[in-house]
């Protein structure tokens, strides 16, 4: 095979996909962590057991990550945990005190993007989570492909050759 490299399309691409906007966005759960891939639990640098979620945003190829740590080191800590997963709760419809994450996969809510630099580079991050009540001007959510398009994912047929690994 002969490939006609071309350096600025690659340039282009490094980054992969493109950053979300800051502002309101729908987020919807497509995963959440209790576990490191050792299957040990997850703590925070400083030594609190936490859970990583995973958010789609509504209309970008992109995700979003927040960790929430379990801090009950002080009754100001525990009362700041509890509102934070009251703000979860609320946002995306989920039973309160429901601890069983499987149950949060797939749930739509909302949150407030904002744009922090790390290591160098402008990444979007959750600011927080929108309260149900905030997010009646969203719009519904919209399902995007890899590459943004406003095509669903679920309309895309695979070859196995298509597939590189």
């Amino acid at each position: 095979m002969t490939w006609n490299f071309n350096a600025e399309e690659g340039k282009a691409n490094m980054n992969g996909f493109p950053l979300i906007p800051v502002g309101d966005h729908r987020v919807r759960i497509s995963k959440v962590d209790d576990k490191d891939k050792n299957g040990n639990t997850l703590m925070s640098k400083t030594g609190k057991e936490m859970i990583s979620i995973t958010l789609d945003v509504s209309g970008h190829p992109g995700k979003l990550f927040n960790y929430l740590v379990f801090d009950d080191t002080s009754n100001e800590a525990r009362q700041r945990t509890n509102g934070n997963l009251m703000k979860i709760f609320d946002s995306f419809s989920i039973t309160p005190g429901d601890m069983n994450y499987q149950n949060w996969i797939g749930k739509v809510g909302a949150c407030k993007v904002k744009h922090e630099i790390y290591n160098g580079e402008t990444k979007a991050s959750v600011a927080y989570f929108k309260l149900k009540k905030d997010q009646v001007d969203l719009p519904p959510w919209q399902e995007k492909t890899a590459l943004g398009s406003q095509q669903p994912a679920s309309t895309y047929n695979f070859e196995a050759d298509d597939i590189q690994f």
